[in-house]
């Protein structure tokens, strides 16, 4: 009868480990969705691209009269034109401001110092052990 009950507590413990191993992967199924959709679905930076587009403009001269033959000048026109291209940026650095505490060394300005200076000793009177009577 013992091994009845040993039977079903270990068919019982089967299921609930079987049931903590799917529980657990599809939170980690869910979270893998969560990620790659906020990735999908956040803005795109675009980055600027330069192209220089050179240009020649041909000035002729104007025909005159006079039978000096003019030169014709080209003149050489740069054009500059930006276009923006999207480019997806997989990783962004954000600095983060740190309050850090730094041990920094300030001398202090020299103070004025005690020099002890010894005085020449002086004779002391004794008081005497007689009594004295005081002068009238």
């Amino acid at each position: 009868m013992a091994a009845i009950h040993d039977q079903q507590r270990n068919n019982i413990r089967t299921i609930l480990v079987i049931a903590i191993v799917i529980a657990a992967a599809c939170y980690c199924v869910g979270i893998t969705a969560v990620q790659i959709s906020e990735w999908a679905n956040r803005p795109r930076t675009p980055t600027p691209t330069l192209t220089l587009t050179p240009s020649l403009t041909e000035t002729p001269t104007p025909i005159t009269q006079t039978p000096t033959p003019s030169p014709v000048v080209p003149t050489d026109t740069p054009t500059i034109t930006l276009t923006a291209s999207p480019t997806p940026t997989f990783f962004t650095f954000t600095p983060t401001a740190s309050n850090t505490p730094t041990l920094t060394f300030t001398p202090l300005p020299p103070s004025a110092t005690f020099t002890p200076t010894l005085a020449p000793p002086t004779d002391t009177q004794s008081p005497s052990d007689t009594p004295t009577t005081p002068s009238p």
